[in-house]
């Protein structure tokens, strides 16, 4: 069975907050999100929606041949 995730395939980190624009997951989280259990990942991807709206608007950059987090 695939891992879930809330990559988007827009892998930017904000400057200001440090989370990701495409999906709302820390440097931190994406890098650990392998080692996560499965309830770990649920319950961070229950909060990225409201990480997201702190963010407000933003130009995601667009990328050639981009790969998920």
């Amino acid at each position: 069975m695939a891992m879930v995730t809330p990559c988007i395939l827009v892998c930017a980190l904000d400057p200001q907050s440090g989370i990701c624009v495409g999906c709302g997951r820390t440097g931190d989280e994406i890098g650990s999100w392998t080692s996560m259990t499965e309830a770990q990942r649920i319950a961070l991807m229950q909060l990225l929606p409201a990480r997201l709206k702190t963010l407000g608007p933003v130009d995601p950059p667009q990328q050639e041949n981009a790969q998920p987090c």
